[in-house]
């Protein structure tokens, strides 16, 4: 019975049944933001692609018009620019937007189908490179309990 739990995909059934109660947690923080950009709301949100733009906090482009409605300080540097590039993320967010854009449950239940996901291929990855299974399970098992996981696991703009 040990073994078959410290597989991969019981360890991935593992650390999303931990954190599952994120399911009933709704938006949060930078969530706002992206709704506002997925849904293209806003004198910010209309002005940026919802696949190049998603992680661009302070874009070069409306950093001006940030200043003014108060989201960036006055005597920030006027050559602020804050952007990431992340596609392959914005495109899950859109994704999530066009099938449950007010199911915000359905957009957590994806994301933990993500970590789940995560969690099983470095559970596969230790199984790899570790010489005894017994190490591998171990080190999966310290990996999906992992409790800096949660965060990031349970916010949607992550």
């Amino acid at each position: 019975m040990r073994d078959r739990f410290l597989t991969p995909a019981g360890l991935a059934l593992l650390a999303v049944a931990l954190t599952l109660p994120s399911v009933g947690g709704g938006l949060g923080a930078d969530d706002y933001f992206h709704r506002m950009v997925l849904q293209g709301q806003g004198p910010l949100g209309a002005s940026l692609s919802p696949t190049f733009d998603l992680f661009s906090f302070v874009p070069e482009k409306l950093r001006d018009t940030m200043v003014d409605l108060g989201a960036v300080p006055w005597w920030s540097d006027p050559k602020l620019r804050i952007a990431l590039a992340r596609p392959l993320t914005a495109l899950t967010h859109r994704a999530d937007y066009l099938l449950w854009p007010d199911t915000f449950a359905m957009q957590h239940v994806h994301s933990l189908a993500w970590f789940g996901l995560g969690v099983a291929l470095v559970a596969l990855l230790y199984r790899r490179i570790h010489g005894t299974a017994a190490v591998a399970g171990l080190a999966g098992l310290l990996f999906a309990v992992e409790d800096a996981h949660a965060l990031p696991a349970a916010w949607l703009a992550n």
